[in-house]
């Protein structure tokens, strides 16, 4: 983990906000080349820091489920 990626990752979205905050980091991230999408797998969707090259999976939000985005 580091500052180009994220600090901390997220068991569950607890709020709506709060997934939107961080999606909208998540693009900022991919648009400046901080971060890069790899492939997705059964729902999930991996990303690559290319600073630290830390691997994070995540999973959207969708309904009473709140999503998470976790080290891979």
């Amino acid at each position: 983990m580091c500052s180009k990626c994220f600090e901390i990752d997220y068991k569950k979205f607890m709020t709506e906000q709060e997934w939107l905050d961080f999606d909208l980091q998540l693009v900022k991230k991919l648009g400046s080349n901080k971060m890069q999408h790899l492939r997705d797998v059964d729902g999930e969707h991996f990303y690559e820091c290319l600073s630290c090259h830390e691997k994070w999976k995540l999973r959207d939000p969708d309904q009473g489920f709140r999503g998470y985005f976790l080290k891979a």
